[in-house]
């Protein structure tokens, strides 16, 4: 009778605490809404109890809203899930010899989607043009007609559907391509006067030498950070550069996404090489383009393996990188045996939530990195999502890797006009909850927008 009673009186007390939680999240949502830059907006929020996996809280929780970089939360376990967390991306190259190709003979390449080939994040990872370099020498390789790139088995269009024309250029807009150099991403400088509207000096296009460049970035008023965006499409032969950087800089640098990635590794390849005393000619050949393809024995090929999706992904949530999650969409897509497509990826990862219980109408989605406003995720789907990563083997990574924001382990999202969260809390008393709560439609200051919003995940501590 005793534990009867003592069992009684904790449940109760729990159901108590649940319905005061909910109150105090219902008041606080309530003033939020009646803010003048939350009036026009979409709010919603969905909190679980980790422990039982029933609801605390739901507003609007079934409604599809644009989840900006929340949805990496989606992709990042979904390729814990079907690839798994030890996940490789694999480059080969190979050379073949001029008896087969022109005379010298030519570089073979077949990528993989690797989104971090080149990149500076990895300091342990051996540097892959070393290697390939090394190769060259012990083949006594002088001299090279140029690269063939063996892109056939890869979707030629680097950019997901819904993407816009003023994002595509900047480095955040870097699409994933069949084979990628340094995120695809480059940097340009300027130097500013003192006077706001005077033209900024181009000091340095690095990686856009063999492009048209209209400059049309000037002066902004001091501290007014980057304004300038970079307009270029895939394989375009123009670049665009807009907007302001501030006055008075001697140095100030803009990121660009790289228009064609390929020809950007070949001519890093070409100086580097050269320094060897190996000669890289300019051809740059696409397998798909050809009808015949060359005939190259498997064991010809040496292999290149990017770090295991673990230590990818933690830079994918940390830096929101959005490069990492469509390259991993399109892995996704080719460890399933279709084509490495964007469109055929996104089929998969929707099938798969579907078949743990998600209704794909909550799951609207059109590329891996929430870049699309065309995006839609209820906050019930993500919290669905995180739920199921919590039961799995995996989840120590994937929750390390979540960024901890204002004292909370979360991922947010930012693009204009919206603002989102989703993630793990644990309160004061112990008690573990997920949660995603989202804005769409905010009117006001990015900053001031997020500390309101801070505030009512407050609650939950």
């Amino acid at each position: 009778m005793k534990v009867f009673c003592l069992l009684t009186a904790i449940l109760f007390s729990q159901a108590a605490s649940s319905q005061t939680l909910s109150s105090r999240l219902g008041k606080a949502l309530a003033e939020l809404e009646q803010m003048p830059m939350f009036r026009h907006a979409q709010v919603s929020m969905y909190v679980l109890d980790a422990q039982t996996g029933k609801p605390v809280f739901a507003r609007s929780e079934k409604s599809g809203m644009v989840p900006a970089s929340v949805q990496k939360l989606v992709t990042s376990a979904s390729a814990y899930a079907l690839l798994g967390p030890g996940y490789r991306f694999r480059t080969r190259f190979a050379v073949i010899p001029s008896e087969i190709a022109e005379n010298p003979p030519l570089l073979v390449l077949e990528p993989g989607v690797d989104p971090v080939l080149g990149s500076d994040r990895f300091p342990s990872q051996p540097d892959f043009m070393d290697q390939l370099i090394k190769y060259l020498q012990i083949r006594g390789i002088k001299s090279l007609s140029g690269i063939l790139i063996r892109d056939q088995d890869f979707d030629p269009n680097p950019i997901p559907d819904g993407w816009i024309w003023q994002d595509i250029g900047n480095y955040f807009g870097a699409g994933a391509w069949p084979l990628n150099w340094q995120e695809n991403k480059t940097r340009v400088s300027f130097s500013t006067g003192k006077t706001v509207g005077e033209p900024a000096r181009l000091l340095q296009p690095h990686g856009y030498e063999r492009y048209r460049i209209i400059q049309e970035v000037k002066a902004g008023p001091a501290g007014s950070g980057d304004q300038a965006f970079v307009y270029a499409f895939p394989f375009g032969h123009t670049v665009m550069l807009k907007g302001t950087v501030p006055a008075g800089q001697q140095r100030f640098d803009v990121f660009g996404s790289i228009p064609d990635p390929a020809r950007f590794f070949a001519d890093s390849l070409a100086r580097r090489a050269a320094k060897s005393g190996i000669r890289l000619g300019e051809g740059l050949y696409y397998a798909s383009g050809q009808a015949i393809q060359p005939v190259i024995p498997v064991d010809s090929f040496a292999v290149y393996r990017s770090p295991d999706w673990e230590e990818v992904n933690n830079w994918f949530m940390k830096k929101s990188i959005n490069l990492y999650g469509e390259a991993v969409v399109k892995a996704i897509s080719y460890q399933a045996g279709q084509r490495a497509a964007t469109d055929s990826g996104i089929f998969v990862i929707r099938k798969f939530w579907e078949q743990q219980g998600i209704p794909l109408a909550s799951m609207r989605i059109l590329d891996g990195s929430g870049l699309s406003p065309s995006n839609r995720i209820s906050a019930e789907a993500l919290v669905s999502v995180l739920s199921f990563a919590r039961r799995q083997k995996w989840f120590t990574g994937f929750y390390q890797s979540l960024p901890e924001i204002n004292g909370i382990k979360m991922k947010d999202g930012y693009i204009t006009g919206v603002r989102t969260y989703a993630g793990y809390i644990r309160s004061q008393n112990g008690q573990d909850y997920i949660f995603a709560f989202m804005v769409n439609n905010a009117d006001g200051s990015p900053s001031v927008i997020r500390q309101k919003m801070w505030a009512v995940l407050d609650v939950l501590k």
